[in-house]
């Protein structure tokens, strides 16, 4: 099986760094010319190379920084917590027929809003959060069992449109 093409471009990148030459690259890859590299081979390379990468300073592991993971703390302890604020999140794009995160995430406000009086999701107090994902779960489940609504453009021949 043969490595992921980000595997492969993550290769390249740590074969930059670290000026390793193509003959050295090639010998450690097994590389056919082609440009494949083996999985197995590919993973143990990284794992290798981003140590070496580490150790010489020109590289540095990152964790990802999750949506809402930047909300002050000292003053988050009665507010509903980033992984509550993910989950709602998650389940108002399951809701949402909006079309880009703009309209989603005014959408969202709006529903905030009307239904529990809340100015915005970073706004919901801890124990709100459980009813507003409580809300939102139903309101999944109710979409789940009404049939999906069909638009009639009369296209009928009794409406005298073509066929």
């Amino acid at each position: 099986m043969n490595a992921s093409l980000a595997q492969v471009k993550l290769l390249r990148l740590l074969k930059r760094k670290l000026s390793i030459t193509d003959e050295e690259y090639n010998a450690a890859t097994n590389c056919d010319g082609e440009g494949t590299v083996e999985l197995k081979t590919a993973q143990k390379l990284i794992i290798k190379w981003k140590h070496q990468a580490i150790a010489k300073g020109i590289w540095e592991n990152r964790t990802p920084v999750l949506k809402y993971d930047n909300l002050p703390k000292h003053t988050r302890a009665k507010f509903a917590t980033p992984e509550q604020l993910r989950k709602i999140d998650g389940l108002w794009r399951e809701i949402s027929h909006a079309k880009t995160e703009k309209e989603r995430e005014t959408a969202l406000k709006v529903f905030l809003q009307r239904r529990f009086k809340i100015l915005s999701i970073e706004a919901i107090q801890r124990d709100h959060a459980a009813k507003v994902i409580i809300t939102l779960n139903a309101m999944i489940e109710q979409a789940k069992d009404k049939p999906q609504r069909t638009l009639d453009i009369g296209l009928s021949k009794k409406a005298g449109g073509k066929v």
